[in-house]
């Protein structure tokens, strides 16, 4: 109840994580169009919590530095997990704080038994949790150019923030988006960041 009502974005129907994320940049670039964004799965659970403010104000300092990044944070592997799918770090990037940050090498789906025991004796490979960080006007722009369909819609939406009709436009517009996660569009992308983490997730 403390929260201000106007900071609850919510979309209209469920429609995936991409048109989800869009949704909310559309709104926040109308406040600060410099703004940068963490978005982070509701349902998850850590033990660590002081890791994980460190971690997300790593990624925050990474957006800040380069914006035309996307910035992921990778769960170090406790086990062979073959439910969740992988990513492989690249080069070191910089280092801010006591967090390295590395340059994504690539995004795998969620593997057989012996290729995740292999990813995780590599040392190279994280967890893809889809924990995101993303300055707003960038992550626009990368919409625009990977889903110009989202976009289109987006832009509606956009026109109509603060307007009588804002309603109105936000859930046909919505509507008629694809059911898209933004996993698909990210690992397409060459800008990616990744910073480990050991959040006791």
């Amino acid at each position: 109840p403390e929260i201000p009502e106007k900071n609850y974005i919510l979309e209209p129907m469920g429609r995936n994580t991409a048109p989800a994320m869009g949704l909310v940049a559309a709104y926040i670039i109308k406040r600060d169009p410099e703004a940068i964004v963490t978005t982070l799965p509701s349902d998850h659970f850590f033990r660590k919590q002081e890791n994980f403010t460190k971690v997300i104000k790593a990624a925050f300092k990474t957006i800040n530095d380069h914006p035309d990044y996307i910035n992921t944070i990778g769960l170090k592997p406790s086990f062979a997990h073959t439910g969740l799918g992988y990513i492989e770090k690249s080069h070191p990037i910089e280092k801010i704080a006591d967090e390295q940050v590395y340059q994504v090498k690539q995004f795998v789906e969620k593997p057989n038994l012996e290729t995740a025991q292999k990813y995780v004796d590599s040392g190279n490979f994280l967890w893809n949790a889809s924990y995101f960080t993303w300055q707003a006007k960038n992550l626009l722009e990368i919409i625009k150019k990977h889903q110009p369909d989202i976009y289109t819609h987006l832009n509606k939406i956009i026109d109509a923030i603060g307007s009588d009709k804002e309603n109105q436009v936000i859930a046909e517009e919505f509507n008629l988006m694809p059911n898209l996660a933004i996993d698909y569009i990210v690992e397409q992308l060459d800008k990616v960041s990744l910073i480990p983490a050991d959040l006791g997730w």
